[in-house]
């Protein structure tokens, strides 16, 4: 599971989605940045609202790359595709 503290979020899109950075804002980051097709959020929050996060940016548009310093590859795998262990 994710341990609790700061995690960064970087998702890369085939695109960039329309609104994306209003819904960013409501997150209440640390920081963020969007550059080209990829947005990096820093939030500190507990682990589920952090896969609530990773999960609510994933379904926005086709990701092509997907990373969250400090969560393990099942956490996110599992968010994602909306499976339970």
């Amino acid at each position: 599971m994710l341990s609790a503290g700061l995690y960064d979020v970087t998702v890369t899109f085939d695109r960039l989605p329309e609104g994306l950075e209003a819904e960013i804002r409501s997150y209440g980051p640390l920081r963020f940045r969007i550059s080209h097709n990829t947005v990096v959020v820093t939030i500190k929050e507990e682990e589920s609202r952090v896969l609530d996060v990773v999960g609510a940016l994933a379904r926005r548009g086709r990701v092509l790359r997907l990373e969250v310093n400090g969560a393990s590859l099942e956490d996110i795998f599992m968010e994602i595709t909306g499976k339970t262990k």
